[in-house]
């Protein structure tokens, strides 16, 4: 009979995990194809109403500008992977009960909305960080068309493609930065409730950890206070990966800053 309990509950978690993935898969293409569309229509509609690009003035990301763009996108990018895998390493964490002040044996809601809540993170970070990747190739395409902008006889209708691109890579950045804005904010909403129910029984849990390690004396465990303590993801401060990168994309940024002064 447990055994057939056992499998069934493993059944129903293989069928989550897969849902879970159909999902995000499903919400990546949906992002994807329809930001491309309505793009397309924006960039469309107001070429039409304004009486398309004027090609006599230089390009919005001409020089180091798109080089800028394209290293902040690469680096942010990665930073929302460092995330994901961040919230994904505390959700584990959480159900293996290695986080003192989150017990998951006890019934404790706040518990099981810190793992929905994680797992939401991370399914939000995995739509968002693809489409920042895709918006770095972009990017790079445009880099390659205004490298062939610069021959003698370059095709008649590169700088107008060079307005629209520029335009649209602002249109996509404003709609992901807002996107990701509205989420942390939901996010901080939801983690501070989920915070305070876990204050309010943090001297239960204590309490409970005493009894239980008064009782087994004879077991060696780790003092409650060098335990780990949960924070959430967004509050936790990037690793020495996203710093290092960070220092590699300031350093970038100000040489080509320098560059553009001198040209």
């Amino acid at each position: 009979m447990k055994q057939a309990n056992g499998q069934e509950e493993s059944h129903s978690e293989q069928k989550s995990v897969f849902e879970r993935l159909n999902s995000r898969r499903w919400r990546f293409e949906v992002a994807f194809l329809g930001g491309i569309a309505g793009i397309s229509l924006i960039v469309w509609g107001i070429s039409r109403g304004m009486g398309g690009p004027n090609v006599r003035t230089d390009p919005l990301l001409k020089g180091a500008p798109q080089f800028i763009v394209l290293s902040l996108v690469v680096v942010f990018a990665a930073y929302l992977r460092q995330l994901s895998s961040g919230a994904v390493e505390l959700r584990n964490k959480i159900v293996g009960g290695e986080i003192w002040n989150y017990p998951p044996d006890r019934g404790y809601s706040f518990v099981q909305k810190k793992v929905e809540a994680l797992d939401e993170t991370a399914d939000t970070l995995s739509v968002v960080g693809p489409l920042l990747i895709w918006l770095a190739v972009f990017a790079t395409i445009r880099i390659g068309f205004d490298a062939v902008s610069k021959f003698v006889s370059p095709w008649s209708w590169i700088p107008s493609l060079l307005v629209w691109f520029d335009f649209g890579i602002a249109i996509w950045l404003f709609c992901t930065f807002a996107c990701l804005g509205g989420f942390h904010f939901a996010a901080r909403r939801e983690e501070d409730k989920i915070r305070c129910a876990a204050d309010e029984k943090e001297p239960e849990i204590l309490k409970r950890l005493r009894e239980k390690k008064e009782a087994a004396p004879e077991q060696r465990k780790r003092p409650v206070s060098a335990q780990v303590r949960a924070e959430p993801p967004f509050s936790q401060p990037p690793g020495r990966r996203a710093w290092s990168s960070m220092l590699l994309l300031f350093g970038t940024v100000l040489w080509l800053a320098s560059r553009q002064t001198k040209t």
